[in-house]
């Protein structure tokens, strides 16, 4: 998603709760994770980070000549979410700047608005830049006029893994047929055959 911070006015009602802090890259090695962590599921499709991924991603990043800035938001309970970000120049002397939000967590409906209300009020930025943003988020409707975002392109972007297998059809609804097996590879349910009735009743066969 695209904006111009010049046209991209949050509507009057929009909450302002909430205060941000900046921090750079270096001084969130250690931060970062926890908060992360605390975050945890806070919406479907969200995804974990491992001590090794923080490791093996983040640090090598905020420690090259791209270390992203962050801005970490606070409501009344305490960090609930942060952005990640960098500029970049373009133009005649460097004239135009894009805002280019790498990472954007927020865990409640007050974090997000406090995080989008800071990345359009940071000064002498042309243009905002966010990517991966959940469809449903709907920043057009925190704005006067939604035209002033642009959204550039839609991509799925959701993993599912069956962990119980057989309550997987137990929870649906079949139509007449003959039973049938299911074979199962995967590291939770290797190797094993599932049999499913007409009426979806699921149990293990082998």
């Amino acid at each position: 998603m695209r904006l111009h911070p010049w046209e991209a006015r949050l509507r009057p009602e929009v909450p302002s709760g909430g205060d941000v802090r900046l921090i750079d890259g270096a001084s969130s090695v250690s931060p970062l994770p926890r908060l992360h962590e605390r975050l945890g599921p806070y919406r479907p499709g969200v995804i974990g980070r491992s001590a090794s991924w923080w490791k093996a991603k983040w640090e090598p990043l905020v420690r090259s000549a791209r270390s992203p800035v962050v801005a970490v938001h606070s409501g009344p309970d305490g960090d609930d979410g942060f952005v990640a970000y960098r500029t970049m120049q373009s133009g005649d002397c460097g004239a135009r700047v894009t805002l280019m939000v790498t990472d954007f967590h927020a865990g409640n409906p007050e974090a997000v608005v406090g995080l989008w209300r800071f990345l359009l009020g940071v000064d002498l930025v042309e243009e905002v830049c966010v990517r991966r943003r959940p469809t449903d988020e709907l920043v057009e409707g925190m704005l006067d006029d939604w035209r002033a975002c642009r959204t550039h392109s839609l991509n799925d972007d959701l993993w599912l893994r069956l962990v119980d297998v057989p309550k997987a059809p137990d929870a649906r609804s079949c139509g007449d047929g003959d039973p049938l097996v299911l074979e199962v590879g995967d590291e939770l349910n290797a190797d094993r055959l599932f049999g499913v009735s007409t009426a979806a009743f699921c149990e293990t066969t082998f």
